[in-house]
C-alpha cells in the first residue's frame, strides 16, 4: 500500500514510472472462504499497465523439513532475484531510465537494485522503511530466521550493497539515526527523511448516520507485529466508568478479527459497544472512517517509536483527529507534539488513554472536536507535491555530486 501511493504520488508529479515487483496479489479463489483481495489492492489498479510482476516460483511450498523448505525457499529467491534483473535490464535498454529507486518491503528488492545498479550505473536511491536486522527477526520472501541469526545475515547484506547507493531514503529521522548508529555515519551519510506519501482521494461519501455517538475507529490488525490492543480497552473501560448512564460511545474495527479479542472484550465489559465491520477495501475504508469522530493509532511496544505507520497518513488524508498510542520517544509523538492534528496516550498506561479519550470527548460535546484536532494541518508534510519535492532535490544533490566527480576524474 505505501508503495503504490507512492508511486500515484510519483505520477502526480509527471513522473513516468515502470514499476517491477514481486508477485503478492492472492487468488480470488482463497481455499479458506475469504475471496476478497487485501484492501490495498485497488491502489494498484490504476497502474497495472506500468507493473511488471515476478512471481516466485511456484515450487515454493512449505515441505515436512525445515532444512528442505528454507533450501527451496533459498533457491526460489535467487530465481526471483535473476528474473527480475533481467525485466529490469531489458525495461531499461528500452525507455533509458535516469534514476533507479528501490523500496526495502521487503528487503529482497534491494538485491536486484544492487545488481541492476552495477550493470546499468544508474544512480539509485534506496529506501528503508523498517529497522531491518537491528529491533526485531525479519524474513525474505518467507524465510524466516531467528533474530540473532537473522541481525548477522541482514547486517552483513546491508554493509554490502550499502556503499554502492547514490541516497539513502527513511520514513522518518529517528530511523535514520538508529541506521547511522548500527551501521556507522559513513555508510549512511548521503541520506535524508523522505516520509509515505498522502494520495488524491475520490470523493468520499461519509457514513455519518450515527451523529449521536462518540465513534472511535482503528482500521486494520489492531494486535500484530508487536502491538496489543489490551492497553487501550483497558483505558477505554476507565474512560467509560467515568461517564453517566448510557455511554454514547461506539468503537468500530475495520480489518480481520482475531479470535484472542473475545477474551479482551470480555474482561473490559466493551462487548456492547463494539462493532467489527470486517475486511474493507482502501476506498471502503477511507469512507467509513470519514464518518467517525476519531481515529485510533495503537503502536508496538518497541521501546522508541522508529517507525511512521501508513495509518497515520490514511488517517490525515481524511483529516480526522488521531489518538495515538505511542511510545513517549518515537515518531508519531515527535509529529503530533509539533504540529497538532490529535492527542497522545502512553502506550503503557491505561490512565493516560483514559485521560486523552475524556479530553476528546469533552470537545466533541462542545462541538469543537475537529475544529482543534483536525489531522489536515499535517497533509503539507505528506501531500505528493512535497514527496515529489524531496526525490527532485535529491537527484538535483546526486547529479551535482556525479558531476564534481567526473571532473576531478578528468582532472
Amino acid at each position: 500500500m505505501v508503495s503504490g501511493k507512492f508511486v500515484l504520488a510519483l505520477i502526480d508529479g509527471g513522473w513516468s514510472v515502470d514499476v517491477v515487483s514481486l508477485l503478492h496479489l492472492p487468488s480470488q479463489n482463497d481455499p479458506n472462504g475469504d475471496n476478497r483481495l487485501p484492501h490495498w489492492a485497488v491502489l494498484w489498479t490504476p497502474l497495472q499497465a506500468i507493473t511488471h510482476q515476478v512471481p516466485v516460483p511456484s515450487f515454493i511450498v512449505p515441505v515436512a523439513s525445515r532444512r528442505h523448505a528454507f533450501i527451496k525457499r533459498i533457491v526460489g529467491l535467487t530465481v526471483w532475484i535473476i528474473k527480475s534483473v533481467l525485466l529490469s535490464y531489458r525495461l531499461h535498454s528500452r525507455f533509458s531510465y535516469e534514476v533507479l529507486i528501490s523500496r526495502s518491503s521487503p528487503f529482497a528488492a534491494q538485491i536486484p537494485a544492487f545488481i541492476l545498479s552495477k550493470i546499468t550505473r544508474l544512480p539509485w536511491i534506496a529506501n528503508w522503511n523498517d529497522p531491518v536486522g537491528i529491533i526485531v527477526p525479519y524474513s525474505i520472501s518467507g524465510i524466516s530466521f531467528k533474530l540473532e541469526k537473522s541481525k548477522r545475515i541482514f547486517r552483513f547484506i546491508i554493509r554490502l550493497i550499502a556503499r554502492c547507493i547514490s541516497w539513502h531514503t527513511f520514513p522518518s529521522e529517528r530511523l535514520r539515526v538508529l541506521y547511522k548508529k548500527v551501521y556507522g555515519k559513513r555508510l549512511f551519510l548521503n541520506s535524508s527523511v523522505v516520509p509515505h506519501a498522502a494520495i488524491h482521494l475520490p470523493s468520499i461519501v461519509k457514513n455519518d448516520d450515527d451523529a449521536s455517538r462518540f465513534i472511535i475507529c482503528h482500521a486494520g490488525s489492531i494486535s500484530s507485529d508487536g502491538r496489543s490492543p489490551e492497553v487501550f480497552f483497558q483505558g477505554l473501560r476507565l474512560f467509560l466508568n467515568r461517564l453517566k448512564g448510557v455511554p454514547p460511545v461506539r468503537f468500530v474495527m475495520i480489518g480481520r478479527y482475531h479470535r484472542g479479542l473475545d477474551a479482551l472484550l470480555e474482561k473490559y465489559r466493551l462487548t456492547g459497544i463494539v462493532n467489527c465491520v470486517g475486511l474493507l477495501d482502501y476506498y471502503e475504508t477511507i469512507s467509513l472512517t470519514a464518518g467517525c469522530d476519531v481515529l485510533l493509532i495503537v503502536e508496538g511496544d518497541y521501546g522508541k517509536g522508529y517507525f511512521l505507520p501508513s495509518k497515520l497518513i490514511d488517517c490525515v488524508q481524511v483529516g480526522k483527529p488521531i489518538l495515538a498510542i505511542s511510545p513517549k520517544k518515537g515518531t508519531v509523538s515527535d509529529i503530533i507534539r509539533k504540529n497538532g492534528g490529535g492527542v497522545l496516550a502512553d502506550g503503557t498506561s491505561a490512565e493516560s488513554v483514559s485521560d486523552a479519550l475524556a479530553l476528546l470527548f469533552k470537545h466533541w460535546e462542545k462541538g469543537s472536536l475537529q475544529q482543534t484536532y483536525s489531522s489536515h494541518k499535517l497533509l503539507r508534510l505528506f501531500s505528493a507535491d512535497a514527496i515529489v519535492g524531496h526525490y527532485e532535490r535529491i537527484i538535483e544533490k546526486i547529479s551535482c555530486r556525479c558531476s564534481e566527480d567526473g571532473l576531478r576524474d578528468r582532472n
